[in-house]
């Protein structure tokens, strides 16, 4: 990875962080349904500092599996929190 990305992906590795603290506190009302989010921003962060360090493919295939997992799990959890409204 070039050196004049590297601001920008510890940034969003930062805003990432940032959004995980927030969904931690989330944990509160929301309880173990606000954990997929949470894990999520923090794969997705930690995947971006690797990135960064040039991390080899297997690795970034590694965090995108379970990025996409946890995204699928979190709208799973949101599917069945509309259910329960109506």
């Amino acid at each position: 990875m070039p050196d004049s990305f590297a601001p920008f992906l510890v940034f969003a590795a930062a805003i990432c962080g940032v959004m995980a603290v927030v969904w931690a506190f989330r944990l509160r009302t929301r309880g173990v349904r606000a954990l997929p989010m949470l894990l999520a921003f923090l794969v997705f962060g930690v995947a971006l500092l690797w990135l960064r360090e040039d991390a080899n493919q297997t690795a970034m295939v590694g965090f995108g599996v379970a990025l996409f997992v946890l995204l699928v799990m979190d709208a799973m959890l949101r599917a069945t929190d509309t259910k329960e409204e109506e």
